[in-house]
């Protein structure tokens, strides 16, 4: 048997004892597999069988709305790392966020382009989830729309704990002309990026075999990370890879 650890920063000595660090992680018995999910959050050790990899769900103890920034000047200078979530206005960002969460906090809406601001969520008082304003489509005049395209230029470009961009591509559509746009911006700016294929609920599963190949062409990855907000299909693989951000690492 071995422990499943709930926790980033954790250190397994000799399959039992558990001491907590801040950064570094790794295994000091070859028994024992440790499962890291995200930056500090309070452990747990519970039995498990040698083949476990990844846990279903994970629990957050405490999630709170902290601002609304209008400016980078607004943006928390608290040293807690920030990781963005971003992509096209009907891409699914709130509902993603809330399926992470486990709870309904980021208001959700048919509309798209309704979140104007850089909305700062505090998990666990450890990190911060950031819902940037969707890209492209906004029923906004377009000084407003400037406006919102500048909020997240001068983010993405200047925030000093920002630690990495989560972005959203509604697999369904195999990205759009201002996706390769913005994406272009986040790796000019020199930013981590995640990029994630929402909505695959919708895909059967020969329908969804051909919108992965067609992100792979589209975007040269190795294997898109397809989740549901819905259904909670790829959340644990999805918390593995924000655990690397917020740990300066890089996505695989």
């Amino acid at each position: 048997m071995g422990y499943r650890v709930w926790g980033v920063g954790c250190k397994v000595v000799e399959n039992s004892a558990v001491q907590v660090g801040r950064r570094e992680c790794k295994v000091e018995s070859e028994k024992c597999k440790v499962i890291i999910l995200y930056f500090s959050i309070p452990y747990t050790l519970h039995p498990i069988p040698q083949n476990f990899y990844l846990p279903q769900t994970v629990q957050i103890s405490k999630v709170s709305f902290v601002l609304g920034a209008a400016s980078i000047k607004q943006v928390p200078q608290d040293g807690i790392p920030q990781i963005a979530f971003l992509g096209r206005s009907n891409a699914g960002k709130s509902s993603l966020m809330n399926a992470l969460f486990g709870r309904q906090i980021v208001k959700t809406s048919n509309t798209p382009g309704k979140t104007r601001e850089l909305n700062f969520f505090l998990v666990n008082e450890n990190f911060y989830f950031v819902d940037l304003p969707g890209v492209g489509y906004a029923k906004v005049g377009m000084n407003q729309r400037d406006e919102m395209a500048k909020r997240i230029k001068d983010y993405v470009e200047r925030a000093h704990d920002l630690r990495g961009v989560v972005y959203l591509l509604d697999i369904r559509h195999g990205g759009h002309a201002i996706d390769f746009e913005t994406l272009n911006g986040i790796r000019a700016a020199g930013r981590p990026i995640l990029l994630v294929a929402s909505k695959a609920d919708k895909l059967n599963q020969k329908e969804l075999f051909e919108a992965k190949k067609k992100l792979i062409e589209n975007f040269g990855l190795e294997q898109p990370l397809a989740v549901s907000a819905r259904t909670k299909k790829g959340m644990p693989e999805l918390w593995r890879e924000i655990d690397t951000l917020l740990n300066g690492g890089l996505p695989q």
